[in-house]
């Protein structure tokens, strides 16, 4: 099973996004991590997630964990600021 560490936001460029996800497999202490490129776009306040791109590293199996597409839309959507318009 994948247990999930942390997804930072290492950029943002436009509509995209680069993420750094790190993650453990089971009771495991090694952490792996794998770098996607995200699309994405924002209205009215609420970020929506497009593709996703591995850019780096090795995403786990899909059979294996649940999705990463909450993980990343969460992130983002915390990042974002509602009243400045932009990613901090």
């Amino acid at each position: 099973m994948i247990h999930f560490v942390s997804c930072d936001i290492l950029r943002i460029d436009g509509d995209d996004a680069l993420l750094e996800i790190k993650y453990r497999v089971d009771a495991g202490q090694e952490i792996h991590s794998y770098q996607v490129k995200q699309g994405f776009s924002v209205e009215d306040g609420f970020v929506y997630i497009g593709t996703t791109e591995v850019i780096q590293g090795q995403r786990p199996g899909w059979a294996e964990y649940a999705p990463d597409h909450d993980l990343i839309h969460d992130a983002l959507q915390d990042d974002y600021d509602e009243r400045s318009g932009l990613f901090s």
